[in-house]
């Protein structure tokens, strides 16, 4: 039987992970999702140039520091983060920060810090409204 052209390219890729900067926004309290304690985790907005993107993160002793730096409006890199699509939201990408991401406070970003509101169900906008 010949295996299929590229699928063992796909089992040895390993996964994407890329450095990003931005700034910490609305980090959450420690989520403990309903299969156990094992896999708790909260999660935090990026603001990076361009967009806002929500990073999950499965390190929950990283809270503490990431929360500092919200407080602070540091500038920071989150290295070894790996993107993924989002699960209800297929056209949008989210970071997964895990035990091996790491996260520094930068000295100037090309960007300055700005508020980031969380969008509710019931606000419409204008891209809304045009579309």
């Amino acid at each position: 039987m010949a295996a299929r052209p590229g699928l063992s390219s796909q089992r040895s890729a390993k996964p994407q992970v890329k450095d990003i900067e931005g700034y910490v926004h609305e980090v959450s309290e420690l989520k403990i999702p309903r299969s156990g304690t094992a896999n708790r985790y909260f999660d935090f907005t990026i603001q990076e140039n361009e967009k806002t993107r929500r990073v999950c993160c499965f390190s929950p002793n990283q809270r503490d520091d990431i929360k500092e730096k919200e407080l602070n409006k540091s500038p920071v890199r989150l290295m070894n983060v790996s993107p993924q699509k989002r699960k209800y939201v297929p056209d949008s990408t989210e970071y997964r920060f895990n035990n091996y991401s790491k996260i520094t406070v930068v000295k100037n970003l090309a960007f300055p810090w700005k508020d980031v509101l969380k969008k509710t169900s019931n606000e419409t906008s204008i891209k809304d409204i045009l579309n």
